[in-house]
């Protein structure tokens, strides 16, 4: 602003001595390319490279240049501006975090078939049972407010489902099955509290007998023709964590795993005849819904 000040101010100088000026003047029409002969509040008089002398209404000048390229004088009207374009810093790139912690929890619950995304017939239904939950976790910490969790556990869940027709009589069938559990998540952190929201893919290890107890007493059965098999699940988690050192914090949590998928499927008999054969079947599937409080301890590495 000052050199543009005492340019003008040189070039006023000039112009009053009578000494012409080469500049370019931008106007609405066009480029003028010479020599300032003259100028007034209203209009400047220029010597044009062409060899023809212009008189421009200042109305019509947007800006002038000396020719260093230097500004010497500029439309009030417009904004003015540095001519170099602006060059904004690229935003830096965060790096990732390195920050590393490792959970040990455990605890138990309620499980059961899904009423609303299981498969029943008429008569039956789904039933209450425990679920015994242990698992480990690790933790990559992006920031100190959010991380991505992966685990990987032992559960024991029992699945119950009621008024099952098995070896020809009706009663309740409880399929006790065992699982190896992964989870991968994304926990959001407090200063106190703390929410996760992720995927449960759990295993079984194995097929169980089944569990029936019906008017003629309780018995182990085997049931062929119902799988029991791999199911997938998401899961919320919520809960608290009390910091004990700079390391060390104890948490508990509430967590609910809902399948989209079922853990146990096949064909069971909807009517027996007087043998104990089945007259008609319909299919059974079982998807699991668990809801259950864990404790646990958090070591930051």
């Amino acid at each position: 602003m000052l050199r543009a000040a005492f340019v003008s101010g040189v070039m006023a100088i000039a112009l009053f001595s009578g000494v012409s000026y080469a500049a370019s003047v931008m106007t609405t029409a066009g480029p003028v390319q010479g020599k300032i002969l003259s100028e007034n509040a209203e209009t400047v008089t220029v010597a044009a490279e062409t060899g023809s002398t212009q008189v421009i209404k200042r109305l019509d000048i947007l800006i002038i240049y000396d020719d260093a390229g230097h500004v010497l004088w500029q439309n009030p009207d417009i904004v003015s501006s540095d001519t170099t374009p602006e060059t904004r810093p690229a935003a830096a790139e965060l790096p990732l975090s390195r920050e590393f912690s490792a959970e040990l929890r455990g605890g138990m619950g309620v499980s059961s078939p899904s009423s609303i995304f299981s498969s029943f017939y008429a008569s039956s239904g789904p039933d209450y049972h425990y679920e015994i939950v242990g698992e480990a976790a690790g933790l990559w910490h992006f920031t100190k407010s959010d991380a991505l969790v992966l685990g990987i556990g032992f559960a024991q869940r029992n699945f119950t489902a009621a008024g099952i027709n098995l070896n020809g009589q009706r009663g309740s069938a409880t399929w006790a099955m065992q699982f190896v559990d992964t989870r991968i998540g994304y926990r959001l952190q407090g200063n106190l509290g703390f929410a996760e929201l992720g995927l449960l893919y759990a295993m079984p290890l194995g097929t169980v007998a089944v569990q029936h107890q019906s008017g003629t007493g309780t018995a182990m059965v085997t049931a062929p023709q119902i799988a029991q098999q791999s199911y997938a699940a998401v899961y919320l988690a919520a809960g608290i964590q009390w910091i004990l050192t700079d390391r060390i914090a104890l948490l508990t949590f509430a967590r609910m795993d809902q399948g989209i998928g079922a853990a146990v499927r096949g064909e069971v008999a909807t009517q027996v005849d007087f043998a104990g054969k089945a007259e008609s079947t319909a299919t059974l599937a079982l998807v699991p819904w668990s809801l259950g409080l864990y404790f646990g301890i958090n070591y930051h590495l």
